[in-house]
């Protein structure tokens, strides 16, 4: 078969160092390029040139695991290519000056034992044990011109300094006598020597503190001594515990001093904290009277009672008012007992296109509280769908590919129909100004 040749441009993989790296997940296929542009790069007055790098994908590791395309130069030498960096002897370096190496004698440097700034070189020839002074080497003390400043009082580098110890002062040099530390003991509480009156008023606060119940004063506390302060449920007005007894059936009022009368139970002598109910409020006995606890618009509980017949529905609606709760009763009476029937027609057989037939169902009416109030009859119509024209198989050959259009034939193609492959020629793309451009995508661009 012969070869055909196509016109064509080949667009390979391409982006940007920046898109690369922030795509560096993205696996190439097996065999195939990426190339990334890196752009110009400008230090100080020097300017590199961009740069063109490229990797070759395996189908499994990812853009950044991958290593860059290289080439190896020819006229590099293998020392120039090891792993670690080569060493040179000074004789192998040029344009380097001459120069004589001493190794026959070897220095060391001495510090002098009154002035520590002070060294001495010193030299000894090889195989001898005397030690020859050389030179002498005195650093400068950068301390000399410092000074040290306490209060108004300056001293300098050579001004001796003596600390001393006050009372309750502690130094304590360390073991090199360069850090000192200074500790202070603790200092006895202070007071007024002059006077007695003046110390036992130094130790109170200056506005003494007053606790009172009720308006009564139970205790005061002016800082001279620690004092405990006791409040019981008798300075409060209640007793230890508060103790619900029941429903009172006679009127119980703010302050009444009453016994209340409670069904089924023996009420006399209150005692603090007993609770009765009366109407809708809640009732304390404080000792001597009655308190009630809460406003008019708080309850504690609700008795609502609705009564009906047999044949009624009791519906309660409402809301609760500012003295309790009241509902509107409303009755519904019950469906039919034992429920009601009515059977359907006789059957109703609908054959053929386009043909009818009704039937009759039973229709059972319900009030708005779902009950059964009455049963009808509903009409239902059936009506049989006409027949379908299908349309003829088409006859013609399918035509060729070209500009997308709805069509106006009524025929339907046929399965094993088959449309004719278009040549490049016939596409417009087999040109001298166009080509078939075969585009591999880039690191966001998937093909």
């Amino acid at each position: 078969m012969a070869n055909t040749t196509f016109n064509t441009r080949i667009k390979l993989k391409y982006d940007t160092l920046a898109n690369w790296t922030t795509n560096e997940a993205k696996v190439l296929l097996s065999g195939e390029v990426g190339l990334c542009y890196v752009p110009s790069v400008t230090s100080g007055t020097t300017t590199t040139a961009p740069t063109i790098l490229f990797k070759v994908g395996d189908g499994t590791t990812t853009w950044g695991e991958l290593p860059w395309g290289s080439g190896l130069a020819a006229d590099v030498y293998d020392w120039a290519k090891t792993a670690t960096k080569p060493s040179y002897d000074y004789s192998e370096i040029k344009n380097t000056p001459a120069m004589t190496v001493d190794t026959n004698t070897t220095y060391k440097l001495v510090q002098d034992g009154t002035d520590k700034h002070k060294f001495t070189l010193q030299s000894k020839e090889k195989n001898s044990e005397n030690w020859v002074s050389v030179s002498t080497i005195a650093i400068p003390d950068n301390n000399s011109n410092q000074t040290i400043t306490v209060g108004s009082t300056s001293f300098g580098a050579n001004d001796a300094v003596k600390l001393v110890a006050g009372s309750g002062i502690t130094i304590t040099p360390d073991s090199t006598g360069k850090t000192i530390t200074i500790t202070a003991s603790k200092v006895a509480n202070a007071t007024h020597a002059d006077s007695a009156t003046n110390a036992a008023t130094a130790s109170k606060v200056a506005n003494a503190l007053t606790l009172q119940i009720g308006g009564a004063t139970k205790a005061t506390f002016d800082g001279s001594s620690a004092k405990t302060f006791n409040v019981t449920a008798g300075d409060l007005g209640l007793s230890s515990a508060m103790h619900f007894i029941g429903a009172a059936t006679v009127a119980i009022t703010e302050d009444s001093k009453v016994d209340p009368k409670i069904t089924g139970y023996t009420f006399a002598n209150a005692q603090k904290g007993d609770v009765v109910l009366y109407n809708h409020l809640e009732f304390v006995w404080d000792g001597a009277k009655w308190e009630k606890l809460g406003d008019d618009s708080s309850y504690a509980l609700k008795t609502i009672t609705a009564t009906a017949t047999d044949d009624d529905v009791v519906v309660l609606t409402g809301a609760s008012g500012s003295n309790g709760v009241t509902f509107d009763a409303k009755h519904a009476k019950k469906g039919p007992t034992g429920g009601a029937t009515k059977g359907p027609t006789a059957n109703v057989s609908v054959s053929g296109y386009g043909a009818s037939g009704s039937i009759k169902v039973p229709k059972v009416v319900v009030d708005e509280y779902g009950h059964t109030t009455g049963l009808t009859e509903q009409t239902l119509t059936i009506t049989m769908p006409n027949q379908q024209t299908l349309p003829a198989a088409g006859t013609a050959a399918p035509k060729n590919l070209g500009t997308a259009t709805v069509g106006t034939s009524a025929k339907y193609a046929r399965e094993d129909h088959v449309h004719k492959m278009p040549t490049l020629n016939e596409i417009s793309v087999n040109t001298s100004a166009n080509y078939v451009i075969f585009d591999c995508g880039s690191s966001t661009v998937n093909i």
